[in-house]
């Protein structure tokens, strides 16, 4: 894995220890919880109050280790934003993100901003309560809503690279998920009944008879 090479032998940034118990894997579980609800939210329909209680529910837990002064508001408190612009916001982000992470599960799960998340700091390196190096996304003045989202996956994938190369981006739904078996048969758990994975000839029946895409 390249990515954890470069970085962890190669950035000489001031590091700390994490003292509340936190290791790699939890920072890594913090992250993609906070992504993927994000991811999943969004493609069930989010509006403002939904995006306000993430930022202040999953996405705070998983940036909680940033300094203190670098939790800050999505929006500024002297601007008005509409609920439309919110909305437009979040399925902008997530189709981006779809893209991008297609590509990633194509070239074993490596994502492609990784690199540009690191060198612009949107990710920090640390030492978790074991001692061992890892990394925290940042929660910085001015991030953009997609920097926030990147920074997770790529905290994400730092942490624990090897998951990643069961990411899948399923093609009927664009579910985002971790899962070996469904890369292999190129569908999620969530169409798959009793067990049963139908094959290109029953898909198109199925879906006449169910109304299912």
């Amino acid at each position: 894995m390249k990515y954890v090479m470069s970085f962890g032998a190669g950035d000489r940034r001031a590091t700390r220890t994490l003292e509340d118990g936190s290791t790699r894997e939890s920072l890594s579980e913090d992250c993609r919880t906070a992504a993927l609800s994000f991811m999943t939210g969004v493609a069930a329909g989010w509006d403002k109050l939904d995006l306000a209680l993430w930022l202040t529910g999953p996405y705070a837990r998983a940036t909680r280790h940033a300094r203190r002064g670098e939790l800050v508001d999505m929006f500024p408190r002297d601007r008005t934003v509409s609920s439309e612009s919110v909305e437009s916001l979040v399925t902008r982000v997530r189709v981006q993100m779809i893209a991008s992470l297609e590509k990633a599960a194509l070239e074993l799960g490596a994502p492609r901003f990784t690199d540009e998340v690191v060198e612009r700091g949107l990710v920090r390196r640390v030492f978790d309560f074991d001692g061992r190096e890892a990394w925290i996304p940042v929660d910085a003045a001015r991030m953009r809503l997609k920097d926030r989202i990147q920074a997770l996956f790529t905290a994400d994938y730092l942490n624990v690279p090897y998951d990643y190369t069961e990411l899948f981006v399923c093609h009927r739904c664009e579910a985002v998920v971790f899962d070996r078996h469904a890369k292999r048969v190129g569908i999620c758990g969530a169409h798959r009944l009793s067990g049963l994975v139908p094959n290109a000839d029953d898909d198109a029946t199925m879906s006449s008879r169910t109304g299912t895409h």
